[in-house]
């Protein structure tokens, strides 16, 4: 069977979006804690066993380590020990179990070997399962607190053991195994093999770093001169098979690891396909951190090119850019408006545009193509108007930036000419304005029936969530991935009362935000943040977070202050929903 595969940090994402739209933790590892069970009945029914004194009575080793793996594995634990003492129409109706007569009639002692102590296991999840297992009958707890407690005793049950399950690390291990990884996977490994024991490892074989491009860990960090470690092997363990849930993942399809995985089963465990299409905290993952030892400038410089008629605007794309977590943030704009804006926060860093105009024109542009050298993204739009010569600056500015943002007057079609080549830029339109910006598009003959003509009324972006079938979004993707395609790296946020973020590659939704957003200005702020987020990050996760985080803001502000809510009041909060966000990925 082929399955769709995701990596270790877009299923870490998964996790935390589906905490944030209300899926428990505690749900999820509920389910998969259950796939591990019946996974575990199958592959007993299917092996037997020479070493059972009596029919169906079978002894299972678990190993769980102090994360969510581990609670995982308490969670299998106290399912095998209920199954074990009920009838088998439950069973006879699980994915992945066949031939599972008798099963009202099986004896199953549990063994949870537990590396470290009770107080060291890290999630509520995990300890609330840990404590749900403690006093059942036929589950036996086991520690190793110190280096060779215990040891005695685990190797007596692994040498009793019909199924060793491996739960001690999960995809998020990287780096190097501590001396109790060790001792135990080498222990599982030669037990496995001299006994001739299955082992299913859970999410993946302990010893794997998903992020290591041969998949293998590094060397332990454990003296050699100690006669009892020096001939220990730092290798994965060698599983009979290895369950994984919601997807495959593209780690686990590493051929190199194919002879430690075994066979690979992947369990649903209740992820629906909401969490997946819309934005959440979890997609601030793969934005890059902000070093604790940074100096000023370190975590962003982002060059405000706008005003002229309106001076507002560039205020709040400079300010919102600032809230966003940019240390410098410089503003360039027409002499007119220079002043008027300086005079708005003390925090900013106003340029006067030296072309003698109210307006951005073409004799700006070399000295703004200087102040872009010291910057590490561009605003531009907010407040510019659409003026002819506006225009012609606008394309000659964007010829030789990097890093962009365009927003406002500056969405024009002539864009679509340069060379994308070497670009990360972040387009924020409405609808009106994406039209205008697709207006005269040609597309290859495949493509030939798509139209993003301003009289073409059959594509219509605004939509709500009963448009949310696999075929619509499949429909519309199709559509949009041509216009990116356009542009190279670029990503595009339509901005709507639910935004739609996508490139050439990929689409998400994202349903922050509210209809008091509407006020003037909001947009502006939207284009900070993302200079903000573009100045260290690509385009699409830059777009993604920005539209996230603008519009949680909002939601904030509403919450806090009710309908009638001002731009500078969702300023003010734009802190705060990073707040939240934190509380969620940290």
């Amino acid at each position: 069977m082929s399955y769709e595969s995701i990596s270790a940090t877009e299923m870490k994402i998964i996790d935390i979006n589906c905490k944030y739209r209300g899926i428990s933790p505690l749900i999820l590892m509920e389910n998969a804690g259950s796939a591990i069970a019946r996974k575990s009945f199958s592959i007993l029914n299917s092996n037997g066993s020479s070493k059972t004194n009596r029919l169906n009575c079978f002894n299972v080793v678990f190993f769980a380590g102090k994360g969510n793996n581990g609670g995982d594995a308490f969670v299998a634990a106290r399912h095998m020990a209920g199954l074990s003492e009920t009838d088998d129409s439950y069973t006879n109706n699980l994915n992945d179990v066949n031939n599972t007569n008798n099963l009202n009639d099986i004896q199953i002692q549990i063994h949870v070997v537990c590396l470290y102590s009770e107080c060291d296991i890290k999630t509520p999840e995990s300890k609330l399962n840990f404590n749900l297992i403690k006093n059942i009958p036929s589950i036996d707890i086991i520690f190793l607190d110190r280096e060779n407690e215990n040891l005695s005793n685990i190797k007596k049950v692994l040498k009793s053991a019909n199924l060793i399950i491996d739960a001690l690390s999960g995809t998020g291990f990287s780096g190097n195994l501590r001396i109790k990884e060790s001792i135990i996977i080498s222990l599982i490994n030669e037990y496995s093999s001299n006994f001739n024991i299955p082992v299913l490892s859970v999410d993946v074989p302990s010893g794997v770093d998903s992020n290591c491009s041969n998949g293998f860990s590094g060397a332990s960090n454990f003296d050699s001169s100690n006669s009892n470690l020096n001939k220990l092997k730092e290798i994965p363990i060698n599983a009979t098979s290895t369950v994984t849930f919601h997807k495959m993942k593209t780690f686990l399809e590493n051929p190199l690891l194919k002879d430690k995985t075994g066979d690979i089963s992947v369990f649903p465990i209740g992820i629906p396909k909401t969490v997946e299409r819309f934005v959440g905290p979890g997609h601030f993952l793969n934005l890059s951190k902000k070093n604790p030892l940074a100096h000023k400038g370190d975590s962003g410089k982002v060059l405000i090119i706008g005003g002229g008629p309106y001076t507002g605007a560039p205020f709040f794309s400079a300010v919102s850019a600032l809230k966003a977590g940019s240390d410098i943030v410089t503003v360039a704009t027409p002499a007119a408006a220079a002043n008027v804006i300086s005079s708005y926060s003390p925090d900013l860093i106003v340029k006067t545009l030296p072309g003698n105009s109210k307006f951005l024109c073409e004799d700006d542009v070399p000295y703004i193509k200087e102040l872009i050298k010291s910057h590490d993204s561009v605003v531009i739009g907010p407040g510019l108007g659409d003026y002819p010569e506006t225009k012609d600056a606008i394309i000659s500015i964007l010829s030789f930036c990097k890093r962009a943002v365009i927003d406002a007057d500056a969405i024009i079609s002539e864009i679509k000419t340069l060379d994308f080549s070497d670009k990360q830029f972040v387009f924020t339109p409405h609808k009106g304005e994406f039209k205008r910006f697709c207006s005269n598009l040609s597309f290859d003959s495949s493509n030939s029936d798509l139209s993003f003509d301003a009289s073409d009324s059959t594509f219509d972006l605004n939509f709500n969530s009963s448009d949310f079938s696999e075929q619509f979004l499949s429909d519309l993707f199709l559509k949009l991935k041509d216009v990116s395609k356009i542009c190279g790296n670029s990503a595009f946020i339509f901005k709507g009362p639910i935004d739609i973020v996508f490139s050439s590659e990929k689409m998400l939704l994202n349903d922050t935000g509210n209809s008091e957003m509407s006020v003037g200005g909001t947009g502006d702020i939207l284009a900070g943040i993302t200079g903000s987020i573009l100045a260290k990050n690509n385009s699409f996760d830059a777009a993604a977070c920005s539209a996230f985080l603008a519009g949680l803001a909002g939601d904030i502000t509403l919450e806090n202050t009710g309908p009638g809510l001002l731009a500078s009041d969702i300023v003010s909060n734009i802190s705060k929903a990073r707040i939240k966000i934190d509380s969620y990925i940290s």
